[in-house]
């Protein structure tokens, strides 16, 4: 199940498994807060802009609006949605503050004088590791492209790009490490594919005809 829920959606997960493993090497192969300055460098009003709300996408509004989205295909997917969305989110939080409470965030370690400070931005301290956004980013676009992957599978490409932007978007705004991103990603994208293969496996057993109905048709009571 694992294996042809990857297959059905490669547009998605093909890329993200490249990232995973170039991001993986770079960041080996780089001393944490220099790779942070090469990636970092780089700053316009457009980037400013278009970052804050990359960034801004994975707040709780996004998980409304995916569950939404997903409720309207199918209320067994809104469901997996949900669930997947809060244990993501449990997990990144407890990680970052039980697991990993002494990872220090970029305004920690990097005298703020060195960096590109974008305006309207509250720098954070602590907290660091694993990036909540990031990982709520992948969770919220790998849902999408799951959910839709029967229609629409090239969508799949699309989705891994704004995850990618809305991670990218966390380093750009001085709030996270590469490593933080990349683990947030690591994160979403595997336990939303766990959530996923168990619901699948769940509604399997047993067929519930409500939960195959989008939940447009119980408000209306139209087929």
């Amino acid at each position: 199940m694992f294996l042809q829920a990857i297959r059905t959606n490669a547009w998605f997960f093909v890329p993200f498994t490249l990232f995973v493993l170039v991001g993986g090497y770079t960041i080996s192969a780089h001393e944490k807060v220099a790779l942070f300055h090469s990636i970092n460098s780089a700053h316009s009003p457009f980037l400013d802009r278009m970052f804050l709300f990359m960034s801004a996408i994975p707040e709780w509004y996004g998980w409304v609006a995916t569950a939404m989205v997903a409720l309207v295909v199918k209320v067994r997917y809104g469901i997996f949605a949900i669930v997947a969305l809060l244990l993501t989110g449990l997990l990144s939080q407890l990680l970052k503050h039980y697991a990993f409470p002494d990872e220090l965030r970029p305004s920690g370690l990097i005298d703020i004088q060195d960096l590109n400070l974008v305006l309207g931005v509250d720098l954070h301290r602590r907290f660091s590791f694993p990036s909540g956004h990031t990982t709520a980013a992948f969770c919220m676009y790998s849902v999408l492209s799951l959910i839709s992957s029967s229609k629409y599978k090239k969508l799949g490409a699309l989705y891994f790009i704004l995850a990618l932007g809305s991670g990218a978007s966390r380093v750009y705004l001085n709030q996270h490490f590469p490593v933080d991103v990349l683990a947030g990603s690591v994160l979403g994208v595997g336990f939303t594919l766990v959530c996923y293969v168990v619901g699948e496996n769940l509604f399997k057993k047993r067929v519930y005809p409500w939960a195959e109905k989008s939940v447009v048709t119980h408000i209306t009571g139209r087929a």
